[in-house]
């Protein structure tokens, strides 16, 4: 007779968190503006990554859980699953980048050369962004919904959070949920089987800093793609390879649970 309450106090208790999650990257992203240019990305990133552990922090209190129940403790292997996650997301966006070359006239051609501080500033920068998002969308929030309402609902779930984020970003409807849909998707999986957070947080960094590095961000990076007129072929591929990139990373991070809760339960 408890359970439909129970959910729902679940439910309503993720809604709250990513309400507050959202006001929190919106609030911090205006006020971030006040640190100069070049680091208003990363103060953004740092200032609300301590929000949202400040926030995640009030919602364990409250609830009498631990930091592990949020995939928040960090042990000696943190570093390790970090590289895993970033190795994969480098992997991945190798795979889309090959394939929308494989397929389009796209050339990818080497940028002038850039300061060493600014290649450790993007590092810096695209670390604490992604340690923002898995904080606020892949830790407290979704393991609540994984324990009330399953794995697969609490991953769409997760998604359609975390494309209404973007549609708050100014994102268009396709943008928001296609694109950041998908990516939540990927990096809601990596964080459920492996019950922390170091390795979505690995996957995420290493994609965005991949796409900084042909120039997919803010102009900078190693190189540049030049993307020929007319652009909707160049533009279709690329959707399609990411959308194809995702899936694969989805299901190899699927799979990998599946046989790992086979052999706990074997044990």
């Amino acid at each position: 007779m408890t359970a439909v309450p129970t959910r729902w106090r679940t439910l309503a208790a993720v809604a709250l968190f990513w309400l507050a999650t959202i006001g929190i990257l919106i609030g911090f992203g205006m006020v971030s503006h006040i640190a100069p240019a070049p680091f208003s990305a990363m103060a953004w990133g740092a200032t609300s990554s301590i929000g949202l552990l400040a926030l995640t922090a009030a919602f364990l209190h409250w609830e009498r859980r631990d930091a592990g129940s949020a995939g928040l403790r960090f042990e000696r292997r943190s570093i390790g699953r970090f590289g895993i996650g970033a190795a994969i997301g480098g992997a991945l966006y190798g795979g889309h980048l090959l394939v929308l070359l494989s397929l389009t006239d796209v050339r990818i051609v080497p940028a002038p050369v850039i300061p060493t501080a600014t290649l450790l500033l993007a590092l810096a920068t695209y670390l604490v962004l992604a340690m923002m998002e898995e904080i606020g969308f892949r830790g407290y929030a979704l393991r609540r919904l994984e324990e009330r309402t399953g794995r697969a609902l609490a991953l769409v779930l997760g998604a359609l959070a975390f494309g209404a984020l973007h549609l708050a970003y100014g994102w268009t409807l396709g943008a928001a949920m296609l694109g950041a849909g998908a990516g939540a998707l990927l990096f809601g999986i990596a964080a459920l089987v492996t019950r922390g957070l170091a390795v979505p947080i690995g996957v995420h960094a290493a994609w965005n800093l991949a796409g900084w590095s042909v120039g997919e961000k803010d102009g900078a990076g190693l190189w540049h793609l030049v993307i020929p007129e007319p652009a909707a072929r160049a533009v279709t591929v690329g959707s399609l390879s990411y959308m194809l990139v995702m899936a694969l990373g989805f299901i190899g991070f699927w799979q990998f649970g599946r046989v790992r809760a086979r052999r706990e339960g074997a044990t």
